[in-house]
Formats: C-alpha cells, structure tokens, sequence
C-alpha cells in the first residue's frame, strides 16, 4: 500500500487547487481591504496602549496602598515609642507600665 507522506497527498486535486486559489485571492486584497487591515492594526494598538495605562493605574494604585499601609506602621511605631498604644479597635491608649 502506498502511504501519505506530504499534505497534497491526503486531498484531491481539486481541493488542493481550491486552497490555492483561495490563498491567492487573499494575497491580491483590494486597496480598501488593505486599509480595513490596517484599521484593525490601529485598534489593537489603541487596546494595547490603554491596557498599558490600566496596568499603570493598577501599579500606581498598588504603590499607593504600600505607602499607606508603610505610614500606617510608621505611626504605629512613633505612638508606641512616645507610650500611646493603638488597640485594634483603631482608638489610642496610655500605656501603662
């Protein structure tokens, strides 16, 4: 028995010839087909440089949150070296020795 070894041999002619012709006519778009294309091309550059500014906002965002949160301890730290505890209820104390 024979055996396939290349794409064309596992189709007939003429559905080989079909995928040509199909590639062919892809290959010679129309000038206004080509600028669709392009188009496309434009948006997904404007989707990426607005995903670029959402992963921005999201970073800035983030840094904020490490800023506070290290302020946040900083003053914990300050209030406790001057003997005022900050109970987990949020509400400073004396601290009594």
């Amino acid at each position: 028995s024979t055996r396939a070894t290349a794409m064309k041999d596992l189709k007939s002619d003429h559905e080989a010839n079909t995928r040509v012709e199909h590639f062919n006519s892809l290959y010679e778009q129309r000038p206004s087909e080509l600028y669709h294309s392009r188009r496309i091309t434009s948006v997904d550059q404007i989707f990426a440089q607005q995903m670029k500014l959402n992963e921005d906002v999201i970073c800035d965002a983030d840094a904020e949150k490490l800023r506070r949160q290290q302020s946040k301890i900083s003053q914990k730290a300050r209030l406790e070296r001057e003997g005022i505890v900050a109970g987990g209820d949020g509400r400073l104390r004396w601290q009594v020795d």
